[in-house]
Protein backbone atom coordinates (compact mmCIF):
# COMPACT_ATOMS: atom_id res chain seq x y z
CA UNK A 1 0.00 0.00 0.00
CA UNK A 2 1.06 3.54 -0.62
CA UNK A 3 1.62 5.75 2.38
CA UNK A 4 -1.77 7.56 2.21
CA UNK A 5 -3.51 4.20 1.93
CA UNK A 6 -1.62 2.91 4.95
CA UNK A 7 -2.63 5.96 6.99
CA UNK A 8 -6.24 5.51 5.89
CA UNK A 9 -6.21 1.85 6.94
CA UNK A 10 -4.60 2.81 10.27
CA UNK A 11 -7.31 5.44 10.80
CA UNK A 12 -10.07 2.93 10.09
CA UNK A 13 -8.60 0.40 12.52
CA UNK A 14 -8.23 3.05 15.21
CA UNK A 15 -11.80 4.23 14.69
CA UNK A 16 -13.11 0.64 14.78
CA UNK A 17 -11.34 -0.17 18.04
CA UNK A 18 -12.53 3.14 19.54
CA UNK A 19 -16.13 2.24 18.69
CA UNK A 20 -15.70 -1.20 20.26
CA UNK A 21 -14.15 0.33 23.38
CA UNK A 22 -16.96 2.89 23.70
CA UNK A 23 -19.49 0.07 23.47
CA UNK A 24 -17.88 -2.26 26.01
CA UNK A 25 -16.11 0.00 28.54
CA UNK A 26 -17.33 2.59 31.03
CA UNK A 27 -17.43 5.70 28.84
CA UNK A 28 -17.00 8.08 31.79
CA UNK A 29 -13.56 6.54 32.34
CA UNK A 30 -12.59 5.59 28.81
CA UNK A 31 -13.10 8.94 27.07
CA UNK A 32 -11.01 11.07 29.47
CA UNK A 33 -8.26 8.46 29.64
CA UNK A 34 -8.22 7.90 25.88
CA UNK A 35 -8.11 11.59 25.03
CA UNK A 36 -5.49 12.35 27.69
CA UNK A 37 -3.25 9.53 26.51
CA UNK A 38 -3.72 10.67 22.90
CA UNK A 39 -2.67 14.19 23.90
CA UNK A 40 0.49 12.93 25.60
CA UNK A 41 1.35 10.58 22.72
CA UNK A 42 0.88 13.45 20.25
CA UNK A 43 3.19 15.63 22.37
CA UNK A 44 5.95 13.00 22.42
CA UNK A 45 5.47 12.25 18.71
CA UNK A 46 5.84 15.94 17.93
CA UNK A 47 8.93 16.26 20.08
CA UNK A 48 10.80 13.13 19.05
CA UNK A 49 9.49 12.21 15.59
CA UNK A 50 8.66 15.52 13.94
CA UNK A 51 11.41 17.55 15.61
CA UNK A 52 9.22 20.13 17.35
CA UNK A 53 11.90 20.60 20.03
CA UNK A 54 13.87 22.98 17.84
CA UNK A 55 10.84 25.29 17.51
CA UNK A 56 9.95 25.41 21.21
CA UNK A 57 11.50 28.47 22.82
CA UNK A 58 10.17 27.73 26.32
CA UNK A 59 10.16 23.96 26.98
CA UNK A 60 9.10 24.25 30.64
CA UNK A 61 6.00 26.23 29.72
CA UNK A 62 5.31 23.84 26.85
CA UNK A 63 5.37 20.88 29.24
CA UNK A 64 3.25 22.72 31.82
CA UNK A 65 0.49 23.33 29.27
CA UNK A 66 0.19 19.58 28.76
CA UNK A 67 0.39 18.94 32.49
CA UNK A 68 -2.39 21.47 33.16
CA UNK A 69 -4.56 19.84 30.49
CA UNK A 70 -4.11 16.39 32.03
CA UNK A 71 -4.78 17.76 35.54
CA UNK A 72 -7.97 19.43 34.28
CA UNK A 73 -9.22 16.10 32.94
CA UNK A 74 -8.43 14.51 36.30
CA UNK A 75 -10.27 17.25 38.19
CA UNK A 76 -13.46 17.06 36.11
CA UNK A 77 -13.60 13.25 36.15
CA UNK A 78 -14.69 12.12 39.62
CA UNK A 79 -14.38 8.47 38.59
CA UNK A 80 -10.64 8.99 38.11
CA UNK A 81 -10.14 10.53 41.56
CA UNK A 82 -8.75 7.41 43.24
CA UNK A 83 -7.25 9.36 46.15
CA UNK A 84 -10.58 11.08 46.84
CA UNK A 85 -12.43 7.77 46.71
CA UNK A 86 -10.03 6.27 49.27
CA UNK A 87 -10.49 9.28 51.57
CA UNK A 88 -14.29 9.15 51.28
CA UNK A 89 -14.34 5.41 52.00
CA UNK A 90 -12.08 5.90 55.04
CA UNK A 91 -14.28 8.73 56.28
CA UNK A 92 -17.40 6.56 55.89
CA UNK A 93 -15.80 3.68 57.76
CA UNK A 94 -14.58 5.83 60.65
CA UNK A 95 -17.68 7.96 61.02
CA UNK A 96 -19.93 6.93 63.88
CA UNK A 97 -22.58 9.64 63.83
CA UNK A 98 -25.36 7.15 64.48
CA UNK A 99 -23.71 6.17 67.77
CA UNK A 100 -23.24 9.84 68.76
CA UNK A 101 -19.49 10.08 68.01
CA UNK A 102 -18.18 12.70 65.59
CA UNK A 103 -14.70 12.61 64.06
CA UNK A 104 -14.89 16.03 62.36
CA UNK A 105 -16.13 19.51 63.16
CA UNK A 106 -18.93 19.06 60.63
CA UNK A 107 -19.98 15.86 62.36
CA UNK A 108 -19.95 17.63 65.75
CA UNK A 109 -22.13 20.40 64.33
CA UNK A 110 -24.55 17.84 62.90
CA UNK A 111 -24.78 16.08 66.27
CA UNK A 112 -25.44 19.40 68.02
CA UNK A 113 -28.35 20.05 65.66
CA UNK A 114 -29.86 16.68 66.48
Amino acid sequence: LARPGLYFLDGLLCMGFTVIANKTLDVSLFIPLQLSSQLVINMFTGLFVWGDRKYIARPVEFTLVYLISIMAVYLISPELDVFGQVLRRRRRETSKLSSGTASTRLGSAALELL
